[in-house]
């Protein structure tokens, strides 16, 4: 599919600078990513002040190694495969917020998520979910403070299955999700085919996507409506 997805999007990490241990052992059968991250590239909000990133990865795949990749079905998996992973990043945001009554402002964020992919010589189904808790602490110039917990979360659903050879595949995805960057309650949802000209080299995608519940003005978030082609590239 086209992107992440929404779900993956609002919960996922944005891209840092960082170093990462990684292994597999039981020869594939389990996976480990253990890292330490500097702040997003994308900056900090103003006033802010950076503080470490810490992740966590584990997966296993009990029925032999699963590639780590885009496609893993046109790796070579001829035999059916699950994988089911869990992960957590964890990270702090302080800062001066000048110009208003809130003096200061502390929040410690950690997100925990877990994911579960079938794989079968055809098709695959990955299933994923996110729970996010925000931890604040705020100190207004009058000498009050609110200290409190948020939580959000979300879930997503994606399938794929190649109905010619290994050249085309239809794809789907939907998701749902709670987060302070969105509505409420946004429903998200994509479908398209994707052409493998060249295996797992090259994509050709063509697509619709939207969101029952629009962010207005954002368009990395949700849109009523959209439609696109899209390629990737990677070796």
């Amino acid at each position: 599919m086209i992107g992440r997805g929404t779900v993956d999007d609002a919960f996922r990490l944005d891209r840092s600078l960082g170093a990462v241990v990684e292994g597999r052992l039981s020869r594939g059968r389990f996976d480990y990513h253990a890292g330490v991250f500097g702040p997003p590239v994308g900056g900090l909000p103003t006033g802010g002040r950076a503080f470490p990133i810490y992740l966590v990865r584990v997966a296993t795949s009990p029925l032999g190694p699963t590639p780590l990749t885009q496609t893993p079905i046109l790796d070579g998996v001829e035999r059916g495969r699950f994988v089911i992973g869990t992960h957590a990043w964890a990270t702090k945001l302080e800062r001066d917020i000048p110009g208003t009554d809130m003096g200061h402002d502390e929040t410690w964020t950690a997100t925990v998520g877990a994911d579960v992919q079938v794989l079968v010589r055809k098709a695959y189904v990955l299933a994923e979910g996110f729970v996010r808790i925000d931890r604040y602490d705020r100190r207004y110039d009058d000498g009050s403070r609110v200290e409190g917990t948020d939580i959000f979360g979300g879930a997503q659903l994606q399938l794929g299955i190649f109905v010619w050879k290994d050249l085309v595949e239809l794809q789907a995805r939907a998701g749902t999700l709670t987060h302070p960057d969105f509505p409420p309650i946004a429903t998200s949802f994509q479908g398209g085919v994707a052409v493998y000209p060249f295996g797992n080299h090259l994509r050709v995608q063509a697509y619709v996507a939207g969101c029952t519940d629009p962010v207005n003005g954002d368009p990395y978030a949700c849109a009523p409506l959209r439609a696109g082609v899209a390629t990737q590239i990677w070796f």
